[in-house]
Order: C-alpha cells, then structure tokens, then sequence
C-alpha cells in the first residue's frame, strides 16, 4: 500500500487493511489511534486502554472530570473503526457524559459506542460526524450528537469544543443549550447496525437505537440520512439543521430531551435518502408511539424513506412535527410521512408546517387506524403553497396505481383523523387526492370487513386559489375526497378559497358505498358539503364532477342560479345528490356549456 493510500484511511477514520490483517498489537494500535485524548482537562483527562475481547478491540475509556452526575471527557480525535467499541466506563452514579473533540478531525464512527447504567451520552464534534453503516450505540440513557462548539449549562457556563482552554471550572449544572459556532459541520448517518438481530417495526435493522423511552437526537450544520437508520422505541427522536451562530434550547423531559429553536435565526437543510437503495428509517413506533420534531431549512426524503411514529400497543402515542423553513418535499412510493394505530392506543398529531409542500410520485403523509385506536390530527400549514403530483404504479403484491397524498383512513374501530388544510395555493394533479376514509379490510377470501370507525373531516382553507387537476390519459381522478364503505359516517368538506379550479376529470367526492364483496350492507351517512369560492372554473367537464352520496345538503357560494335549457349536451356532473342505489335526485344543477363552466 502506498503512503497515500494508508493517509486516505486513516482521515476517513478506518484502519488500513494491513493493520487489519496484521498482528494483535498493530489492530490494538490502529484503534488507539482513533480515540486521542487532550490535555485540556490537566490531572482529570480521559485515560484510553485498548483492549482486545473476544477478538474485538475495545478502547476502554476511563477517567474525566467528575462533578457531581455530571462526566466531562475531552479529546483531540474521536472515531471508532469497524468492529471496535468505544466504551466509557463510567460509574453507575453518572447521570450525563459529556464528550468534546477539540481537534480538527470529523469523527467516524463505524463500531459501537458503549457505556455504562442509564447514562446520556453527548458528542460534540464542530468538524461533523459520519455515522457509517456498521455504527451502533449500546447506552442506557439519551444519545445526543451534535456540531455545535459548545455544551451551555444553567448556571452560565460552557463546555467548549473550540475555545477549550477558556472553560472554567466545571460544573454540576444540568445543560440547557447548544451553541453553534461559524462554520458548524454536518451530522451523516448510514448505519445499518442490527446489534442481536435487533428490528424496528417495518422488521429493518434499528441503525442508531436507544432504549425504550429515550432520545436520540442529531443536531447539526446539516443533516444527512443516507441509508441509514434512527429507532427509539416509544422515545423520541430530534432532528435539527440550523446556520452558523445559532443557539438551540435543550430542555429535560421524562423522555430525555426536548431541543427548542425559538433563538434560531436561520436553518440548514435535512435529506433522509436512501443509499445503493436501501432507504432511510427513522422510527419511534413502540407500545405507546414516540415523538419525532424535525427542524430545518429543506426536508427532503426519498428512496422510499419513511419518517414513522406507530403505536402498537394500549397506551397512547406522541406527535410527529415537522417544520421548515423553505419546503418539505417527499418523491417516489413508499416515501411517507406516517402514524398509525394497530391497537387500542390512540395516535398522535401529524403537523407540517413550511413555506412550500410538494408530495410526488407516490409518496404520501398518512395517517391510520387498523384497530380500536383513533388517530390525531393530520394539518399542513403551507404559507405558500400545497403540490400533490401523480402516483407510481406498483406490481407487487398486485398492480395497482399508489396516489400521491394526504390520507386519513381507518379499517377498524377506531375514528379517522381530520385533515386540515391552511395554505395560499392548494394543487391536486395527476391522480393525487385529499382523502379521508371509513374503509375497512380485506380478508382472505378477498372479502371486505368494513371498519366501524368514523372518516375525518376535511378542510381546506386556500387563501389564493385550489386546483383540482385529473388525468384522463391513465384514468385517475385527482381531487377532494370523504368517504364511508361501512357503518361508520364519512367525515364532512370544507373548501374556502378565492379561485376554485376543476378540471380534466377531477372530483370533489363526498360518498357512502358499500363495496360488491362487503360482508355487511349497514351503511353510515356521507358527510356535508361545504364550498365557499368567489371565482369558480369548470373546465372539460363532462369528465369533471362534484358530488355527494347521501342526504344532508350541499352549501355552496358562489352560483344557485339555473340556466335556461339550450340545444348543448348536458353532463350530469356538476352538483348533485346521487343516492347509492340512484334514487331521485334532490338537487340538479346544469351549465350552459358541456365543456366549461366559469363564474363569474
């Protein structure tokens, strides 16, 4: 191996292969080499003994500076090779361990990181951390990883990465805060890590994991999930991407952290992707669902990543929150936003909150009941606007057409949750929909048990204007739907906006029907509808229609005014209450054109 090549290993944090396949004391070697400490810490610096247990290294980490819980570590480089461990020995008293790289060097961790009892355990590394796909953590408590140059505490004083010669005496404080200094690297995760064949709840390996109940959180420059894998298992799970000089609030719950961003200014970008296809997790679904905060600039996911937070047992879930300052952008099936319930715990908030929404390509934010639990809340705040674009068709396990969307549905007894709009251009096309659902399961003799529950509302307040825009080439109806195929009643639509659009075989749906293989025919009633809309295009609208099954009325505002009769076809397609088994008409309401219709 050339002298270049064995310096490109050892910056990217690995062992060169000859020291791999050398002698016992050349690996114990190459893994010291990774762990350095400083001297910053005078008599109480870290003491590293490299180990080899069981044919694996192990750099044994003793020492640091104690006060009181509190256990502060300082290093020149930190990064753990492939098949080592980190392992902070620390006494069982320990509440927090608190690690500093003071060095220029990026830590790359692609072994374990170990500690004792029910410790947190906090990395600060301002250069960035690459997490590769071999890393683990086998801690007890909370895990915090995070570029920023310092660790604040409530008494005024800060662990600092950058300006370590200038920290003064250490304290028993508890830490209140992350401060980032002017050029804050970035945090990339690709860790693929099943310690013990461990899974999370889509059975894919954990990645990073903590135990049941506690945090995981990334807080960087800039957040990459490439591949690779975040599981708290009803804890919670903090991802946050702010600029230079930022301050963000670290608050201390029963969960372990909470991170605030109230003092931040400006934010950086999050992608979770996947890598050689193998796409990202990041799950807190557990007996009660965790909670998952994601903060940043742009959130991007793809690949068919998934953000989760699923309650499997009785007790109830947490929220899933999401805001951005720019825009929240999902592409591609199976790429979601999800909560659901499979028991009888309830689910928590599903919140977006950004500039700009775009959901494409078979992605969707969706929110479900398949048991007794009732889901939250599902609300898109979007100051500028919302884009649901197309579907993908998928062959596997039968072909079938899989919408872009936002979805609320439940198959069992537990109610579907509401769905709210807020934002100034809403956009449907291609075969995305808005839906909310009292739908049910199929057996497998293929027949339909429909679900008891009841379908969310739907609301959709648009200050500037809602486009509903089909796709008559592959026969997919965008648009507006509430729906019932059981006893359960279909949740209510409300549309408030300055400009509706409706056009290409698109629909506002507001229906209760009993599928063919349905093992029961007691059906609920569909939900009212309500549009308020100052100027209203109907475009190709033969294709085009808004209707209702069921029997409470229609409300809109914008035209009650019948047309006189004229030599033109007529499309039953505008207003109308069609009854399941076509029973007269309550309401009929026609337009002059077959083509369009505009007012005024």
């Amino acid at each position: 191996m050339s002298h270049n090549q064995s310096s490109w290993y050892y910056k990217l944090g690995l062992c060169s292969p000859l020291a791999i396949i050398g002698a016992i004391a050349l690996s114990a070697d190459c893994a010291l080499a990774q762990i350095i400490r400083d001297n910053t810490l005078g008599s109480e610096s870290s003491i590293i003994t490299p180990q080899l247990i069981n044919n694996q290294p192990i750099n044994q980490i003793d020492g640091g500076a104690t006060r009181n819980q509190n256990l502060f570590h300082s290093f020149e480089q930190f990064s753990v090779p492939t098949d080592s461990t980190a392992y902070f020995n620390n006494t069982a008293n320990i509440q927090n361990i608190i690690t500093r790289v003071t060095g220029k060097s990026i830590s790359n961790i692609n072994g374990a990181i170990r500690a004792n009892g029910s410790a947190n355990l906090f990395l600060l590394n301002p250069n960035g951390i690459i997490f590769s796909p071999n890393a683990s953590l086998n801690i007890g408590g909370s895990f915090v990883a995070s570029t920023a140059s310092s660790l604040n505490f409530a008494d005024g004083t800060k662990f600092s990465a950058t300006n370590p010669q200038t920290t003064p005496l250490l304290t028993i404080s508890v830490p209140i805060g992350l401060q980032f200094g002017t050029s804050p690297g970035t945090i990339r995760n690709q860790s693929q890590a099943s310690p013990g064949g461990a899974t999370n709840s889509l059975i894919r390996p954990v990645g990073l994991q903590v135990n049941v109940g506690k945090t995981l959180a990334f807080v960087g420059g800039g957040l990459s999930l490439e591949g690779g894998n975040l599981t708290a298992k009803g804890g919670r799970i903090e991802l946050g991407s702010v600029a230079a000089n930022s301050l963000v609030s670290l608050s201390a719950i029963d969960q372990g952290w909470s991170l605030g961003y109230k003092d931040v200014q400006d934010f950086q970008n999050i992608q979770i992707i996947d890598r050689n296809q193998i796409p990202s997790y990041v799950d807190v679904s557990g007996e009660g669902g965790g909670n998952i905060n994601v903060q940043g600039k742009r959130l991007l996911l793809t690949g068919g990543s998934m953000i989760l937070a699923n309650t499997l047992g009785a007790e109830p879930g947490g929220d899933l929150t999401v805001n951005t300052s720019e825009s929240v952008e999902l592409i591609g099936f199976p790429t979601s936003l999800r909560t659901r319930s499979f028991s009888s715990g309830n689910v928590g908030n599903l919140t977006v909150t950004t500039k700009k929404l775009i959901v494409r390509d078979g992605a969707q934010i969706f929110v479900n009941s398949s048991s007794s639990g009732s889901t939250g809340q599902l609300t898109v705040n979007a100051s500028d606007s919302v884009e649901l674009i197309g579907g993908s068709k998928v062959q596997f396990p039968f072909p079938r057409f899989d919408v872009s969307g936002l979805l609320s549905a439940t198959s069992g007894a537990g109610n579907a949750s509401d769905i709210t709009i807020n934002t100034g251009r809403l956009i449907v096309q291609g075969g995305a929909r808005v839906s909310t659902q009292s739908a049910g399961f199929i057996t497998a003799s293929r027949q339909v048990i429909p679900a008891t529950g009841k379908g969310g509302n739907l609301t959709v307040n648009a200050s500037k204007s809602v486009e509903l825009i089909g796709d008559l080439a592959i026969n997919q109806n965008s648009g507006l739907f509430t729906s019932t195929q059981g006893p359960g009643n279909a949740g209510n639509l409300t549309l408030t906006t300055e400009k509706l659009i409706v056009r290409d075989g698109a629909k506002i749906s507001l229906s209760s029907q009993s599928p063919q293989n349905s093992i029961s025919r007691n059906l609920g009633k569909a939900g009212e509808l309500d549009i308020t809309a100052r100027s209203v295009l109907l475009d190709n609208i033969c294709n085009t229609y808004i209707l209702r099954t069921g029997t409470a009325p229609i409300n809109y505002r914008f035209s009650r005014k019948s047309m006189d009769a004229v030599p033109l076809p007529i499309c039953r397609i505008l207003f109308l209450n069609w009854y399941e088994k076509l029973l007269p008409l309550q309401r009929f309401v026609v337009f002059r054109s077959p083509t369009s219709y505009r007012h005024p």
